[in-house]
């Protein structure tokens, strides 16, 4: 039951931040520091589909770091999503 809530919760969470960067509130090809953030979380997100745990929790701390810094909140989220999915392995 408590996944079935943390589930819907992140779903939640991933249907606003659409909502908001689907209103422009939050452009970000046009910064190419956020464009790194993602760039970091794609890589993460692949080293985990393929079982590079350790390499995947790195570049989500780092992901995570850059995005707290310069308030990247869809990166802040992002990172949130693939930490939740390495973990749920």
């Amino acid at each position: 039951m408590q996944r079935i809530v943390e589930k819907l919760v992140l779903v939640l969470v991933v249907s606003c931040i659409g909502t908001v960067s689907a209103l422009g509130f939050q452009d970000k090809d046009d910064n190419p520091e956020t464009a790194y953030v993602d760039s970091l979380l794609s890589q993460a997100f692949v080293l985990n589909q393929q079982g590079g745990l350790d390499e995947a929790r790195m570049l989500i701390a780092k992901a995570d770091s850059l995005s707290q810094e310069r308030n990247y909140t869809d990166g802040k989220a992002r990172s949130v999503l693939i930490l939740g999915n390495l973990y749920e392995r």
